[in-house]
């Protein structure tokens, strides 16, 4: 054994084609000892292995030889689909091939080996035989299992509904955005039960009732209006859940710096709105437009499905949203081109990291261990 293995190491610094023979050489020796050794050692298993599956004389008598004495062994030395390889080794047609020296005696053993195998494949047969009727058997209590079974009830599919599917897409949402599309739900069906449908005057942007009134909230609240409810609402507050959900858990190592890029986003908006001359009330589509523009820079380069029909750049999206409120609402897209603007001018401001998050804004974060907990959660969608 220590000699074979010694040809083995040999030939591993050998060029391929002495490698080769180095190899035909070490099935040579090996055909001679198993013409002498009964029972074969596992350790000359193992050997045999090594020298047979790379050679290229699956042909010869003398890989026969060495492919029989292994699959005797298969049940206790080796797995099974190395067995069912080796066994296609024995059926293949010998061709010319080295022998071993003693041709009676390694006929007296072939045949003995002949034997052995076929009583090992009886064993098989008979082993298969027991499987496949235990297989049957549990085949059968399945299928009495089955016609034993109550009919389905709701209970059977409640995983799968749509109020258990936006359960559990509402529990992974995080923070921030559950804060801003639940406030936006609310106050939305709020107006739909108590308003006739109506959003509240109170809560429009009004820059006079801001500062002469101290309605101080009209700021905050003007960004929550997507559209009275209805279908058009929940496909857009969907949307928006989307794409801001997807920017905040990006920001789970460092969450304040989403809410730095909301207040970013939201204070420029509101300057943008002011200055401009534009006659708003409304945010909601302004800021939406602002987070799609962050997204598609941050996704920039893959390809994005829209409505199923056909599929765009991430970077293109945006634009793709201000030409569809050009050519649908028949009006400039003067609010998408503020959003996307302001997008851009976070964007750059980020790559410059000309935005830090004050100490005192973090530490409003990592003082609490239960809030930084949930953000931690999220990191494993992202590595």
């Amino acid at each position: 054994l220590d000699f074979c293995d010694a040809l083995l190491q040999s030939a591993r610094g050998l060029d391929p084609a002495a490698r080769s023979e180095q190899r035909d050489a070490t099935l040579d020796v090996f055909a001679a000892i198993l013409a002498e050794v009964d029972p074969v050692p596992d350790a000359l298993v193992e050997l045999i292995l090594v020298s047979l599956l790379p050679s290229a004389r699956k042909h010869a008598p003398a890989v026969h030889g060495l492919a029989q004495a292994v699959v005797r062994r298969s049940h206790d030395a080796l797995t099974r689909p190395v067995a069912a390889w080796l066994n296609g080794c024995l059926s293949l047609t010998p061709t010319d091939g080295v022998v071993s020296p003693d041709a009676k005696d390694e006929s007296a053993k072939k045949k003995k080996r002949r034997r052995r195998s076929a009583e090992d494949d009886e064993d098989e047969d008979e082993d298969d035989a027991a499987a496949a009727a235990l297989l049957d058997a549990e085949e059968d209590d399945d299928d009495s299992a089955l016609l034993d079974d109550d009919d389905p009830t709701d209970d059977d599919f409640a995983g799968d509904t749509l109020k258990a599917r936006t359960k559990k897409a509402w529990a992974s949402t995080p923070p921030l955005t559950q804060a801003y599309v639940g406030a936006s739900l609310a106050l939305t069906g709020a107006s739909f039960f108590l308003a006739a449908n109506q959003w509240p005057a109170f809560l429009n942007l009004e820059w006079t009732a801001t500062l002469k009134r101290a309605q101080l909230w009209r700021p905050l609240t003007a960004f929550l209006y997507y559209g009275p409810f209805g279908m058009s609402y929940l496909l857009t507050i969907h949307f928006v859940w989307t794409y801001m959900g997807t920017l905040e858990k990006l920001q789970y190592a460092e969450p304040w710096d989403f809410a730095v890029m909301m207040g970013f986003g939201a204070a420029l908006l509101l300057l943008g709105v002011g200055l401009g001359g534009m006659n708003s009330r409304f945010l909601g589509h302004n800021l939406s437009c602002f987070l799609v523009y962050i997204w598609a820079r941050t996704y920039e380069g893959q390809e994005v499905s829209v409505m199923e029909f056909f599929s765009i750049k991430a970077e293109l999206l945006p634009w793709f949203f201000a030409a569809q409120t050009y050519l649908l609402e028949h009006e400039f897209p003067a609010h998408d081109l503020l959003g996307i603007a302001i997008g851009h001018l976070y964007t750059v401001a980020r790559q410059r990291k000309q935005l830090q998050a004050p100490k005192f804004f973090r530490a409003l974060y990592t003082s609490r261990p239960a809030l930084m907990a949930r953000y931690e959660a999220f990191a494993d969608e992202f590595e």
